[in-house]
């Protein structure tokens, strides 16, 4: 399995754009937590949101992902002081897993469909550019 790292200074723009991109796709996401073990948040539900949070709490930057299913109430996922963040390849060669580590635990997303190869690794090698 392949890996990438997102760069902390990209996590802002890589939430945006995966939301943008995924807005609507179906995503399971899971917890895996060393005392509790692995809990499912939200299986084959749609995307609504993904964002870093980096104002609100001054100790902490917090990831917000964002779930719904039809009919339901949407779902909100809370990363606390997230330490990495990472793609890793699965299906038809595409980046299809997100992996967070952070203080909460790990988180793994996994989006239906991924991100293709060439959109995956502008993430980890292009810096942003300020206009």
């Amino acid at each position: 399995m392949k890996t990438i790292e997102i760069p902390r200074e990209q996590w802002g723009h890589f939430c945006e754009r995966l939301t943008e991109l995924h807005r609507g796709a179906m995503v399971t996401v899971k917890v895996e937590e060393p005392e509790a073990g692995e809990r499912i948040l939200a299986d084959q539900q749609q995307l609504q949101s993904i964002v870093l949070d980096d104002r609100s709490d001054d100790c902490n930057d917090i990831i917000i992902v964002e779930t719904s299913a039809p009919d339901r109430k949407g779902n909100q996922h809370r990363i606390i002081e997230p330490v990495y963040v990472r793609l890793k390849n699965g299906d038809n060669d595409r980046y299809n897993h997100l992996h967070i580590l952070a203080e909460s635990g790990n988180t793994v997303i996994t989006l239906h469909p991924g991100f293709n190869p060439a959109l995956a690794r502008d993430f980890a090698y292009t810096r942003l550019v300020h206009h």
